[in-house]
């Protein structure tokens, strides 16, 4: 994952909402990398607590929250919901990309079949209209395989 400058600003505004014991643990590096690549940049973000994290700043931001949280924040126990809930979280995903898949598989195979009875429609069509005789005749010829005179 890579995250541009924007992203930085935005995990840094949200670490700075951790209480100072969770921004503590935190290792120094990884504070110093993104005060480095979000210092200087043209871009500020207010949290309003009020409307979900997820809607205020990007996906890439929010992976590396959340993988902050999961390695140096959150205990055991709390890990081990923030996996069930990415687990969750995947499995709501796939399904939904499954529907998808297959909304557009049946558009597609709709459409190719459309296609099909356009292009049969454009064909000629040659009815050849035999008469009763016509037919019996044709039906003794080929029981007794007589070929047919030219």
């Amino acid at each position: 994952m890579r995250l541009d400058y924007k992203d930085y600003v935005q995990v840094k505004e949200v670490l700075n909402n951790f209480s100072l014991e969770d921004q503590n643990k935190v290792p120094t590096d990884l504070i110093n990398l993104i005060e480095n690549n979000s210092n200087g940049v043209n871009y500020s973000l207010i949290i309003d607590k009020n409307i979900p994290l997820e809607n205020q700043i990007s996906r890439q931001a929010m992976g590396c929250i959340i993988y902050i949280v999961t390695k140096y924040i959150a205990n055991n126990e709390q890990k081990s919901e923030i996996k069930k809930i990415l687990v969750n979280n995947s499995k709501e995903f796939q399904k939904s990309a499954n529907e998808q898949l297959e909304k557009f598989r049946q558009s597609r195979i709709s459409t190719e079949i459309k296609n099909k009875e356009e292009i049969t429609n454009k064909l000629p069509v040659e009815i050849k209209k035999e008469n009763i005789i016509t037919k019996i005749i044709n039906k003794i010829r080929s029981i007794f395989k007589i070929k047919k005179r030219s």
